[in-house]
Formats: C-alpha cells, structure tokens, sequence
C-alpha cells in the first residue's frame, strides 16, 4: 500500500471517527486543549467549531479538577482506552448536561500526540434515574406511613420478591426475596390453607381480597389484607402480584367502635324500654292491689299473666341486641328479624306517633346470615327512620326477593329527605345529619352488610323523605 494510500485510509478512518460517530467527540493536543469536534459535540455544547479550537477541555468541565485525576489515570492506563465515567459539562449557556466520558489515547509512531475524547449525552437517562429513585423513595415512604408493602411471587419458582415495607410489616430483614417454604411457614396455620385456596381461585380468573393472619418472628400475631392479580409475563410466565396492608390496629378499632355503637344504641333505647316496662309494672302492682279484694282473681291474674309475658319479650329482645354473638352464619328468616326489632321499636315509634307499615311478599327466603350483626342493622336504619319522620310521620318497610337469589329489605319515610352532597358522605365516621348522632352506627352498618357480601344504597329527596335499601344474598359464597 503506497503512502498516499493509507494516508487516504487514515483520513477516511478520522472522518468516520469524527463526523460519522452518534457521540459527541474532540481531539486534544497534549495540553488538553481542543484541536478538532465534530458536529454532534458542537451542537450539545452550543459552541461552534471555530470557538471550540484551543480551548481547554477541563473548561467546559463543572468541576475541573476531575480532568487532572482522569489524566493520571490515562499515564497509567498507557496505550488503552479509559472506559465511560459520567461527567457534568457545561454549555455555551451555562446548561449543565450529563456525558458518559470515554478517553482514548492517540499514538503517532508509537508516541502519544493526543487524546481523543468521546462523550455520550445521558442526561436524559440520569434525569429519567433520577426521578425514578425519586419515586421509589416517595412509594417507600407512602407504603411505610400507610403499612402497605408491595409483593411479587412465581408460582413455578415458588419465589417471592417483597419490598422493604412488606418485609418490616412480616418483622424480618430485608433480603430482597423469600423461599416458598419460609412464606408459608409465617401465615397462621388456621388461616394457611384458606390462604393458598385463594390463590388457586385466583388462576382461575377470580379475583378477591383476603384478610389472613401471620405470626411474625417474635411471635405476635397481626391482620392482613392482601389484594391479589395473576399476569403473564412476556415469556409466558405466571406472576402474582399484589399489595399487602397491615389491619390490625384498623380491626381493633372497628371491634371498638361496633361494641360501643352497640352500647351506645342501647342506652338510648333505654328510655323507651324503661317505659315499656313502666306500664305493665304499673297494671301488676294495680292488680295485686285488687286480688284481696275479689272473689275471683282468675281474670286478673290472666290479665297479669299477659303483662309479664310484655315484660319477657321486651327483656329477651333487649338480651339478643346487648349479648356478644360468637359470628355464625346460619339461614334466617328476614321478616321474622324486621319483627323483633319494630317490636322492640314499638314504643320508640308511639312516642312520635310514627306509623310502621310493612309490605312484604309471600315466601321471601331465608337469608344466610350473622342473625345477631343482621339484628343490629335493622335496628339502626329502622331507628334512624323513625328519628327522621316528623311528628306523626310514616315509615314504610318493604321486603322483597331480587332475581339474583337476593333479598332486598326497603325502609322508607317521609323525613326532611338528605341533599346529594349529604348522601356521599353518610358512613363517615362522625358525620350525622342528626343534631347528637356521631354516624357510627351507620358506618358500622354498612361494614356489617359488606361483610355478608351485601350493598346498602341510599336515596332521597329532600323535603320528601329518604329510602334506605339493604341487599343480602340468600346464600353466602364459599371460599
């Protein structure tokens, strides 16, 4: 190959190097200073070429004194490239922007005459890295204020991968994934096989929130609540993923609140059961008074006979709605339950002249249900009812069955009626269109009927009155 041959290789080579390359690049003399850039690197610095010639390359570097211990690393280094290191450079503006900085050493005969410096601009990559890191930090930061940790788990593998919440919420170090068998050996073993029957629903398609127990390392048992989604990744994978949030303080709370509620209920039924009980009191001490004096008691004492059996039923209504219930879901005729409680309302009713019609159809079926929860929230709608009736109002109790296999129970009065606005937020906690109510016992209401697999809705017109409709299935479903 003659001279000019190669000289002409050698030019094409520096061309392709320089003009050609997607990086930006600049060829140094051994001051550092530049002597030659191509166009990629003139348009990211906003310099021309022209301005860009002798000027020192640790100019354009934010922190120039990086160049000094990048060239000691080039003397070492001898004839080999220095790989990329990241390097904040600035522009003709003043812009800072992020490279990924390659050196490479230029030989001439076998001596270096210079220094070719390649630089990649990451500063969209750094930017997006950055506000990545960013959002992990604030999702970390929300799933420890909200006791949410975030889970992933390979059925196959019989791996899971957890974040760091997930793990603080289990008690245990943070090693990044957990083995099947150590997984499974946390979750309560009454609630194991419950457990991993969900996840077998959940690969058919079925998707449902689970509340399990664990017991952690140190031996304290906590409530979880874990929402579930099987994907496929894109090599055909099965992937479970899912968000698990510790209840446990939220479950002693709701406990709390739905016995006070019930306390509460009670002793404000007092007065009228105390007034329930008053009068046939009253007929008995008249009766014993008249006994001596008659020749036959006979007619009264079956008078008196009534009045106690007044006197048990009310006692024995009040028994069912204050005695804890262990939780058991059994058949339960629903118009029988609405009859105890107006019974035990009766009285309540009269006080306001509130008239109580029922409208029910004929072989409504029975309800699976926590006779004793169903029993307190009829007591709390039909109450409500009576309570938003005006003085001499009506209330309405319709009972029907849906075409679902459902019952729906309709309470209906002719109250001021609640605003739209107001609608939305009737089961918040200590909100109450009542001038003394706190709105527990709606709230606690509405978790009762959620629990049975329910829905209670709630519609009204104001200066009309309010329906309340409560929907429960004939049968609850199996899990």
């Amino acid at each position: 190959m003659t001279s000019k041959s190669l000289f002409t290789n050698n030019l094409e080579e520096y061309r392709s190097l320089m003009y050609y390359n997607p990086d930006g690049v600049c060829k140094l003399n051994l001051d550092g200073k530049i002597v030659d850039s191509n166009p990629v690197f003139e348009e990211v610095s906003g310099y021309s070429n022209t301005e860009l010639l002798g000027m020192h390359f640790k100019s354009l570097m934010v922190d120039p004194s990086r160049w000094e211990h990048e060239q000691s690393r080039v003397v070492n280094a001898g004839n080999q490239r220095i790989a990329g290191f990241e390097c904040e450079l600035k522009s003709k503006t003043a812009k800072c922007f992020v490279v990924l900085l390659s050196i490479m050493p230029i030989f001439t005969e076998g001596r270096l005459v210079g220094q070719y410096v390649i630089n990649r601009d990451i500063t969209q990559q750094i930017s997006e890295r950055t506000y990545s890191v960013k959002i992990q930090n604030m999702l970390a930061f929300s799933q420890r204020m909200a006791s949410i940790g975030s889970w992933e788990l390979y059925p196959d593998r019989k791996t899971t991968y957890w974040t760091d919440e997930l793990f603080h919420i289990y008690g245990m170090e943070n090693t990044g994934y957990v083995p099947f068998e150590k997984y499974n050996e946390l979750i309560h073993p009454d609630d194991r096989d419950r457990y991993w029957e969900s996840f077998k629903s959940l690969s058919t398609g079925v998707q449902k929130d689970i509340e399990f127990r664990i017991i952690k390392p140190n031996g304290e048992i906590r409530t979880l609540l874990s929402r579930r989604q099987k994907i496929l990744t894109d090599n055909g994978e099965i992937l479970m993923i899912g968000a698990t949030q510790d209840v446990t303080e939220q479950k002693r709370t709701q406990e709390f609140l739905f016995k006070s509620e019930k306390l509460s209920t009670i002793g404000q039924m007092a007065a009228g059961l105390a007034h329930e009980i008053r009068n046939p009191l009253t007929s008995l001490k008249g009766f014993l008074k008249l006994i001596p004096q008659t020749t036959d008691p006979q007619r009264y004492l079956q008078i008196m006979e009534h009045e106690i059996n007044r006197i048990e039923t009310v006692t024995n209504e009040l028994l069912t709605l204050a005695k804890p219930q262990v939780k058991k879901f059994q058949p339960t005729d629903i118009e029988q339950k609405v009859a105890n409680v107006l019974q035990v309302l009766n009285t309540h009713a009269l006080m306001k002249s509130v008239e109580i019609s029922v409208e029910a159809e004929r072989n409504i079926p029975l309800v699976e249900c926590e006779p004793s929860q169903i029993d307190q929230v009829c007591l709390n709608l039909l109450k409500n009812a009576i309570e938003a009736a005006p003085i001499g109002g009506k209330v309405i109790v319709q009972m029907a069955q849906t075409n679902q296999e459902k019952v729906i129970l309709r309470i209906i009065d002719n109250g001021p009626g609640i605003s739209q606005e107001n609608i939305s937020r009737l089961g918040e906690p200590f909100y109450s269109t009542k001038e003394n109510g706190t709105g527990l016992g709606l709230m606690i209401s509405q978790k009762i009927v959620l629990e049975h697999h329910g829905k209670l809705e709630f519609h009204s017109e104001v200066h009309k009155g309010t329906t309340v409709s409560m929907v429960l299935p004939c049968r609850q479903p199996r899990n």
